[in-house]
């Protein structure tokens, strides 16, 4: 893997010589790189938390879903009510 530019982009070329922009190809990298904790259908319990009104009560995990700012995220919905909602790995127990 080399890199280069383009006018003020910077680039990475891979060794099948696909080009993409560096930032996309760290942002891959790091999702590629993230190992969810917990998998589909697993029952879990989100961490209260002040700053939110998340009901308590169990959660099923829908899918796991991309990392965002290099932390793993979740769609869970919860037993209670069936609402779905995004959280973060962290705010599970």
């Amino acid at each position: 893997m080399h890199s280069c530019q383009v006018g003020y982009d910077f680039c990475i070329v891979d060794e099948s010589g696909r080009t993409r922009s560096a930032l996309h190809a760290r942002l891959e990298d790091e999702s590629v790189m993230q190992v969810h904790k917990y998998k589909t259908g697993q029952t879990v319990t989100i961490t209260p938390n002040r700053a939110r009104a998340t009901p308590r009560g169990p959660f099923k995990i829908v899918r796991p879903m991309p990392a965002e700012h290099g932390r793993n995220q979740y769609r869970v919905r919860s037993a209670m009510d069936g609402h779905e909602r995004v959280v973060m790995e962290s705010d599970l127990d």
